[in-house]
């Protein structure tokens, strides 16, 4: 929610999204608006801490690299011959 929303709402209504959200209590209209605020912007923190960091890309043994090259050589030398017979 944004401030100008929390500004637009009562007060009643503020305490109870306060209850909500686990947000501090006051009798002030705005500081009742920044702790709504303040406790959603930890609730999203804590979201995303607790999301799984991308997976890092490893790097490739030398074996495997062996193994991608011949592959690619060997798709080269197909089209290649695909070509030369094209041109007979």
């Amino acid at each position: 929610m944004t401030k100008t929303e929390l500004e637009a709402m009562t007060i009643d209504e503020l305490t109870s999204l306060a209850e909500q959200l686990n947000a501090e209590k006051t009798d002030s209209k705005i500081d009742l608006i920044y702790n709504i605020l303040d406790a959603e912007a930890i609730r999203k923190a804590k979201e995303e801490l607790e999301k799984p960091a991308p997976k890092k890309r490893g790097r490739k043994s030398k074996a495997e690299k062996e193994a991608m090259a011949a592959a690619q050589a060997s798709e080269k030398k197909k089209i290649g011959r695909a070509s030369c017979r094209e041109r007979v």
